[in-house]
């Protein structure tokens, strides 16, 4: 019991490291990744873990979405979600992407749906631009 108490965790560890080695800062990632489209994969909303990141009950309507060619998202899966100065995050609009690794750059991103919201989706289950969304509980 007491080598598995004090070296579990240091197995951990040397796990991720290894697991990690070269992708978690990016580097051995492909060079050419697939175009933003592309990477959009086939998301169930119910078996996400991701919420939307704000209140309970509050309605922001997204002003970008997936691979917008008319603003800054023509790459990224990332969504900008319209807000009030002060309200909430205190900015005009909160941006939102996850990416596989720090620092985060467009092509590396994960598309994500979000377990609480309502509002529309597309048949991937990826926020509509210009809709409006409420964040349910969860």
């Amino acid at each position: 019991m007491k080598w598995r108490s004090v070296h579990s965790p240091i197995v951990f560890v040397l796990i991720i490291v290894l697991v990690c080695s070269g992708k978690c800062n990016g580097k051995g990632l492909e060079t050419n990744p697939l175009p933003c489209s592309e990477r959009i994969a086939l998301l169930d909303p119910e078996l996400s873990d991701y919420i939307l990141p704000f209140q309970v009950g509050r309605s922001y309507i997204l002003s970008q979405s997936y691979c917008n060619p008319y603003g800054g998202h023509s790459n990224q899966l990332a969504y900008d979600f319209a807000m009030r100065i002060g309200d909430t995050m205190g900015f005009p609009h909160l941006h939102f992407g996850v990416y596989q690794f720090w620092p985060p750059t467009e092509t590396y991103d994960v598309p994500v749906a979000f377990r609480n919201a309502r509002g529309p989706l597309t048949e991937s289950g990826i926020l509509i631009a210009d809709s409006l969304y409420t964040a349910l509980e969860y």
